[in-house]
């Protein structure tokens, strides 16, 4: 895009609430709140060739010991996994989204992330939509540097002229990051997103001339096997230890002073302990 840049305009003085709008601390019951939370179910590559197939059985997503937990399979004749998402349920404008979170050995070929997309994602398409990854792993190349377990990615997807935009970054985290959890958060303002593991920035995004980028977003949690991300797309490639659990002990979004709220669980808010 033209004057894309990660320098970020001035963003209007907030503060954050020490109390979240709303959150997702998996306290409660075996599966996630389908008051939350829906599937988005099998498999086609999900337009990044991916390998898997989603599934809502209990050996690929439960809820337990206080964390949401999406287990990644092979069951010999195919991978499979699990991707629950808010849409129709709860979206969001600007705010803090926190997230603690736990990912396994990637290996080579697991792809965990926590991402949005825009609330008319039904109706007018990606990227229209456009789309906000808060963080992912298991980039390609990652592997071959040795740093699988450490390398996060952020960016924003989006359309311009009805062509694709995207903007994103990796930070390579000063230690492996897999097997023990880390907090993910995202700032979300009207002139910027910027994204932070354990307080530490990856990205940084002007947002000011991008529409798209000012709508409400739906929140998603996926962990792939394979895929365009991970340069995996074929099952000889997959050589991440399996089964592979994606821990998630909460979500919180604290308001910043502009956010917003939609959606049928807006009342839906389990405090913190």
């Amino acid at each position: 895009m033209k004057g894309m840049t990660k320098d970020i305009l001035e963003s209007p003085k907030y503060i954050v609430s020490k109390t979240p709008v709303w959150s997702e601390e998996f306290k409660s019951g075996t599966v996630p709140d389908i008051r939350v939370w829906s599937y988005d179910l099998g498999d086609g590559g999900w337009g990044n060739d991916e390998l898997e197939t989603y599934t809502h059985v209990a050996a690929n997503i439960r809820v337990a010991d206080g964390n949401l937990i999406i287990t990644a399979l092979n069951e010999g004749d195919r991978f499979t996994s699990a991707r629950i998402k808010t849409e129709d349920k709860f979206a969001f404008r600007y705010g803090t989204l926190e997230a603690r979170i736990q990912v396994p050995d990637l290996g080579n070929g697991l792809w965990p992330a926590l991402w949005a997309l825009g609330h008319d994602f039904s109706s007018i398409g990606w990227p229209a939509c456009s789309e906000i990854i808060v963080m992912e792993m298991g980039v390609e190349g990652a592997i071959e540097e040795e740093r699988a377990n450490r390398r996060i990615t952020s960016a924003a997807h989006w359309e311009e002229k009805g062509a694709h935009q995207t903007y994103g970054a990796n930070l390579d985290h000063p230690s492996d990051v897999n097997g023990s959890f880390h907090v993910y958060r995202m700032e979300w303002t009207p002139t910027a997103i910027t994204t932070y593991v354990d307080d530490v920035q990856i990205w940084a995004m002007n947002i000011s001339d991008i529409p798209a980028l000012h709508e409400p977003h739906f929140l998603l949690l996926n962990m792939a096997v394979g895929g365009k991300h991970t340069g995996v797309c074929d099952v000889a490639g997959i050589t991440a230890p399996l089964p592979a659990e994606y821990r998630v002990d909460y979500i919180r979004l604290f308001d910043n002073g502009f956010t917003a709220l939609y959606g049928s669980s807006v009342d839906h808010l389990t405090m913190a302990d």
